[in-house]
């Protein structure tokens, strides 16, 4: 036994993690844990009060966090002076070597502490700013750290030194612990800290340019956010994911899972779907000669298990995955998160935006959540970690917003403002009329008798006229939307053309930000074919996350509508609708029971229409009245009574011809 530990005493663990409990723990009789003033042992080992430090702590809930120091090592005395050490329980704890602890010793000693079957000591250290401090006797005390935030703590151990055994009080020490140094024999140690991050983003949308293949990739507008066309291919990313330090005194089964939801019907199949650990691919089972031996045969290990489900909750295999797919759960296993400590983790792949999107200002949302242990003692206390994406697409003469009654719309009619549910308020960005109304006239709002939804329209609405979108102002191309036939469930294109209903709405669904191209391409019976060519042009804003609304969330949109002038270009706009949030909300889940739900987006959205909004007019035919009717008749007494009139009028002529004659 040595007079003194020659030097302050350092080991951290790198493989021994610390559950992260709930803010105080709870021991029984056995451990005994002091706050404030530290009862020392005798009254010489009084005489060697130092403070020891804890510093560095990555500590973001500071309240919910206690780090606690227990003495295990303790000084004996006589006649006042330092002797020797001793353990402080030398029945239920074993250390070798007082200068050298391994890691085991110590590993062993937290578990008891942990579990409770230790007469140790201990205290709970001062908070100040993110350094910890206690003053306590000469020995050696392994600290520990509590937290109910999402930090796993590895334990480190301090010493209170001291150097001359002859003049105690003088050469004592104390010792400092850095929660970011390297462990070993120096003057500071640390609490390794292991916590796993987690965010999911957008990572590109492709444009479709065939029936089963994809166009160049466009970065998104916003990593939590993006606006795109039905039928694009979205791709996502989850990352910032790092394996904790899951060490032996975590019992088998820890947790690591990965539960992520597609909001239906709105995305189809799930496609490309990657693992990677460091940058490198990891597949779910794997074949090798794990013990490096030759004379062994190669054996398969499971690292992760996966399962898909569809909207119904059915879980799907194969070719289905692909095609129906809207959620899965990923596990790894207990073997993989041993050997795979420190590791980050990045989860790739690809879905498809469907025709069954929400359009305008409802979302169309995803959620993934990642779980994991944190408690050695039970590995079904878990931390949960959430992240949600917004992806949005427009519709003409669609809904402000469909989300519900709880987003409202503020517009604008000859009956003046008001404001209505935005789920039952079509927009009217473009109109077919038959008679344009005047500048100081507004369209009217009534309410549709069938559905309820609100209608904005001109008294001069025309149905019947048909409408075609293109890509290109040559008229060359015409847009495409990706659809499923309702009768052989096969996906492809159809043109994008519209009929107008009785309000004269031109609707077009799932369009991305841009400039389009429109026509009339067929008019209404007994209407002239509007002949000018228009350019449609969509604008969207989603937010950074620096004001009020959630980060990717939408904000602004406009359509702005432009005849094409005699000289080719389209200057003269003749129609601006602008939809605006004024008072976003999202509202997340509040409980680990409820996080794989999605968010609830309300809105308040104030429509603003220029002047008025785009009128497309048709002019009435000249017609014939129809055959049979009222105007026929009387067209034929007029016909015959002219018929009459002539011939009696040609036999007078005729018959005093003959007289002149005789």
């Amino acid at each position: 036994m040595k007079k003194g530990i020659t030097k302050i005493l350092i080991a951290a663990l790198a493989a021994a993690t610390v559950s992260t409990m709930a803010a105080v723990p709870a021991f029984a009789e056995n451990t005994k844990i002091t706050t404030g003033t530290w009862t020392a042992t005798s009254e010489t080992a009084a005489t060697t009060m130092k403070t020891i430090t804890v510093t560095n702590v990555n500590d973001d809930t500071a309240a919910a966090l206690d780090v606690t120091a227990y003495q295990i090592i303790k000084g004996t005395y006589k006649d006042g002076k330092l002797t020797g050490y001793t353990l402080c329980d030398g029945t239920n704890t074993s250390i070798r070597d007082f200068e050298h602890p391994t890691a085991d010793e110590i590993t062993n000693i937290a578990n008891k502490i942990r579990a409770n079957t230790t007469t140790l000591t201990g205290i709970k250290m001062t908070k100040s700013g993110s350094t910890y401090t206690a003053t306590v006797e000469a020995g050696l005390y392994i600290v520990l750290a509590t937290s109910a935030d999402s930090v796993v703590y590895n334990p480190a151990v301090v010493a209170v030194n001291v150097k001359d055994a002859d003049r105690i009080a003088e050469t004592a020490e104390g010792g400092t612990v850095s929660m970011t140094s390297y462990w070993g024999y120096s003057t500071n140690a640390y609490l390794k800290s292991s916590t796993s991050g987690f965010n999911k983003d957008f990572v590109s949308t492709n444009k479709r340019t065939g029936a089963e293949a994809f166009g160049t990739a466009a970065a998104p507008v916003n990593s939590e956010g993006d606006i795109v066309s039905i039928g694009d291919k979205i791709s996502f990313k989850l990352d910032q994911m790092v394996i904790p330090s899951y060490s032996d005194d975590y019992a088998d089964g820890v947790v690591y899972k990965i539960q992520d939801n597609l909001e239906s019907p709105s995305f189809a199949g799930i496609s490309n779907f990657l693992v990677k650990a460091d940058a490198a691919t990891v597949p779910a089972k794997e074949t090798g000669d794990w013990d490096k031996n030759p004379d062994t045969p190669d054996t398969e290990r499971t690292n992760y298990t996966i399962v898909y489900k569809d909207s119904t909750g059915t879980a799907v295999t194969g070719a289905d995955v692909a095609k129906s797919a809207v959620s899965y759960t990923l596990e790894f296993t207990d073997e993989f998160l041993r050997r795979s400590s420190g590791d980050n983790i990045e989860i790739t792949y690809d879905t498809v935006l469907t025709d069954g999107a929400h359009v305008n200002y409802q979302a169309n949302r995803t959620t993934a959540v990642l779980s994991y242990t944190i408690d050695p003692s039970n590995n079904n206390n878990v931390k949960v970690k959430r992240d949600s994406t917004y992806l949005y697409t427009f519709e003409l003469g669609g809904t402000v917003d469909g989300s519900g009654g709880d987003s409202t719309a503020k517009i604008t009619t000859e009956d003046g403002e008001e404001t209505v549910d935005a789920k039952d308020v079509k927009t009217y960005e473009i109109n077919k009329v038959f008679e344009a109304l005047e500048t100081d006239e507004k369209y009217k709002k009534t309410v549709n008798a069938t559905d309820g939804t609100v209608e904005v329209k001109s008294e001069h609405a025309l149905a019947g006229a048909e409408f075609t979108l293109y890509d290109d102002a040559a008229f060359a191309t015409v847009h495409k939307i990706w659809s499923r036939n309702s009768e052989t469930g096969v996906w492809g294109y159809v043109d994008a053309k519209c009929v107008t209903g009785a309000d004269g709405h031109i609707n077009f669904k799932g369009l991305d930000t841009g400039i389009y191209y429109l026509r009339e391409t067929a008019a209404p019976d007994g209407y002239t074919l509007n002949e000018n060519d228009y350019q449609v042009e969509i604008t969207g804003t989603l937010s950074d996350g620096t004001g009020t609304a959630e980060k990717g969330t939408l904000t602004t949109y406009t359509v702005t509508v432009k005849v094409k002038g005699t000289d080719g270009n389209y200057t003269d706009v003749v129609g601006s609708s602008t939809f605006t949030v004024t008072t976003p909300a999202v509202t997340k889940p509040t409980t680990d029971a409820t996080a794989t739900s999605f968010d609830t987006i309300t809105n308040e959205v104030t429509v603003t229409v220029v002047d008025k909004p785009a009128e497309i007019v048709d002019t009435k035919l000249a017609s014939l009245p129809s055959t049979g009717g009222v105007g026929t008749i009387a067209l034929t007494i007029v016909a015959a009574v002219g018929m009459g009139g002539f011939l009696t009028l040609y036999l007078v002529n005729k018959k005093k011809k003959n007289s002149v004659e005789e």
